[in-house]
């Protein structure tokens, strides 16, 4: 308060409750050399007076100043909708709060001022200003975000009923065709939105402008709870955690049978799901029954691959030239490679891609006479029978003589009979694999049990399998034998002169194993290789540059190899071109070494053979032949 009259004193009284209500005066005086300031926290009625001795008379005046109280007069009712406190359902609901002292930093209210209205984009609002009366001009305006500053005084011209310009804000004023009916006040606010209210009279200056933040709520969504302590449901609001579920107001574990959600905000138990076990997987690595996706429920590996963990969403191929028996494997150990092109002594064998079993090169003895099935039919009515070709499963060739596995899973072994090498043991009724010796006369295979058995010439104990094992593979060499279990073990048993059956023990599993002459070689699960017993020609030095491998063959002297990425390798004794494989083949299935020479099957099933070309040995029929 000043005054222009230098010796003027002047005196005020603030009264602090409602003007209607009380009478008592505190009285001070200021020194008004300099205007005084006052700090208001309530609506307050001022009066004040000058008073100096060469006034006649005092000055006097008397006024209030409204901070952010919304009186009878002026105040927010309720919505569109008259809800009366009840809360709608449904998932997109929303929290609305009035309030009137909002704290520095726009603190959220209580639940006490809590009104719960439907989440919609814009919030219609009704405002009774019917106690105003003819006199007054309604205006409004409402900004976005909430505003906690108080209520504030404005002085303003306003010219007839042209919109005001208030501290540079455009206002809106209220048209109201029935001043009595507060239904037809609507103002329209968005979410977290301030209103000001101001009414003017022509003689009532300044006017008081209220204002009303709004905070609006969001109800958390499903699957999201509160942040707040109490836990009252409304925003800001958290998902629940992986593997976790909305149960009302918490989030619970999913139970122990289905521990597992595939992303966060889990709303119901209904998404806990079970996860995908080895050998198997899906695109979320659970078995997502709630999916439509082709691929949320968990589905077997495909034949060529595997997946040893839990919770996978895809499988693992095998390396190149690798296969397995049947879907669903969980090791890279039940990928095995073995080429369907065998290269035996003078002869080779394989099969093609529709079962039909060939062999060509030295016939001396009948290994190359792949036998028929007999049958019997009838054709129109008249009784026939005659030979057919057998659909193979395995052909392997041996030294002189062959064998094989049909597609029924018998075995048969024919061509030179030389201490038994062709006598398959009759108490085996179904093989899974065969090893023919190309360099002399035993021959090895596994049952359907995973037995083992070899037959033929056990001059240094070639063909004693080591009882008490599940076998995964058997190759039968020129004097000793070798063998991987299902569990990964290896053993070689027979002639040892070269060190050729001493097994290096490695930290991890193996693949599998090719004995020969006077070495060996195998391919552990890692895919690297190693190879033991006579270094002649450097038949047991693998080449340093290949990290990992998918499959190894052993020959005489020499030995051959396919990478895990295709690529053919062959080291040791050149003799007779045993290493010259064709190079212009980009990508490798297989390979298998005989005593002088080899074949493999190229990634697009096509046969080549190379090394000693006597009787037409590396000449291969010009078939498509079976992979892996």
């Amino acid at each position: 308060f000043n005054t222009t009259t230098p010796t003027a004193k002047v005196f005020y009284t603030l009264n602090e409750a409602k003007p209607s209500l009380r009478e008592d005066t505190n009285t001070m005086v200021f020194d008004t050399d300099a205007p005084v300031l006052i700090a208001l926290e309530k609506s307050v009625r001022v009066r004040a007076v000058a008073q100096a001795e060469n006034l006649l008379a005092s000055g006097f005046i008397d006024f209030s100043i409204s901070a952010q109280v919304p009186t009878p007069s002026l105040r927010v009712q309720n919505f569109v909708a008259d809800i009366s406190g009840v809360v709608p359902s449904g998932p997109d609901i929303g929290a609305l709060f009035l309030d009137q002292d909002p704290a520095p930093g726009v603190v959220y209210p209580s639940m006490d001022n809590l009104i719960i209205i439907p989440d919609t984009e814009d919030i219609k609002l009704h405002v009774d200003l019917g106690n105003f009366g003819m006199r007054f001009s309604r205006w409004y305006r409402v900004t976005p975000g909430v505003d906690s500053s108080m209520g504030f005084a404005i002085q303003y011209e306003l010219p007839g009923d042209i919109t005001p310009e208030i501290l540079n804000e455009t206002w809106t004023r209220f048209e109201d065709p029935d001043p009595m009916d507060p239904d037809a006040h609507g103002i329209v606010i968005n979410r977290n939105s301030t209103l000001r209210i101001l009414g003017y009279v022509e003689d009532a200056l300044p006017s008081a402008v209220m204002v009303v933040p709004f905070f609006i709520r969001r109800r958390c969504a499903a699957g999201t709870i509160s942040s707040n302590v109490p836990n009252d449901g409304l925003e800001p609001c958290q998902e629940c955690p992986n593997d976790t579920y909305l149960d009302i107001t918490e989030c619970r574990a999913c139970p122990p049978d289905r521990p597992f959600t595939v992303t966060s905000a889990s709303p119901t138990v209904d998404l806990c799901l079970s996860q995908c076990n080895p050998g198997f997987k899906s695109i979320t690595g659970l078995n997502d029954i709630n999916s439509n996706l082709p691929d949320g429920l968990c589905s077997e590996c495909p034949l060529g691959s595997y997946q040893p963990n839990l919770r996978s969403v895809a499988c693992i191929s095998c390396p190149a030239g690798l296969n397995t028996e049947e879907s669903g494997s969980t090791s890279i150990s039940n990928c095995r490679g073995s080429s369907f092109i065998n290269a035996g002594g003078f002869h080779s064998c394989g099969i093609t891609a529709s079962g039909t079993g060939l062999c060509w090169g030295y016939n001396g003895f009948g290994q190359l006479d792949i036998p028929k099935d007999f049958q019997q039919w009838e054709e129109d009515g008249i009784p026939k029978s005659g030979y057919v070709d057998f659909t193979w499963k395995a052909i392997t060739a041996g030294s002189f003589h062959s064998c094989g596995i049909t597609a029924s899973g018998s075995a048969m072994c024919w061509g030179q009979d030389f201490a038994g090498k062709t006598i398959v043991p009759r108490q085996v009724f179904a093989w899974t694999s065969l090893s023919a010796s190309p360099g002399h006369h035993h021959s090895c295979g596994i049952s359907t049990e995973g037995a083992g058995h070899c037959w033929g010439d056990n001059e240094y104990g070639q063909a004693n399998v080591p009882p008490g094992f599940e076998w995964h593979q058997i190759s039968a060499g020129q004097f000793h034998t070798c063998g991987v279990t299902t569990s990964g073990g290896a053993s070689c048993w027979g002639d040892n002169s070269y060190s050729q059956s001493d097994i290096p023990e490695p930290d991890t599993a193996w693949r599998s194993i090719s004995a020969g002459h006077y070495h060996s070689c195998g391919v552990l699960v890692s895919g690297e290789a190693l190879c033991w017993g006579s270094g002649l020609y450097e038949a047991t030095r693998v080449p340093l540059e290949v990290g990992l491998w998918s499959s190894m063959s052993v020959g005489r002297f020499h030995t051959c190899g396919v990478t895990a990425v295709g690529a053919m390798r062959c080291w040791g004794s050149n003799q007779d071109g045993a290493l010259n494989f064709p190079e212009h083949i980009a990508s490798w299935a297989a390979v298998d070494t005989g005593l002088f020479h080899s074949c493999g099957v190229d990634a697009f099933g096509g046969g080549h053979c190379w090394g000693r070309s006597v009787y037409g040995v590396t000449v291969a029929p010009q078939e498509t032949w079976q992979l892996a």
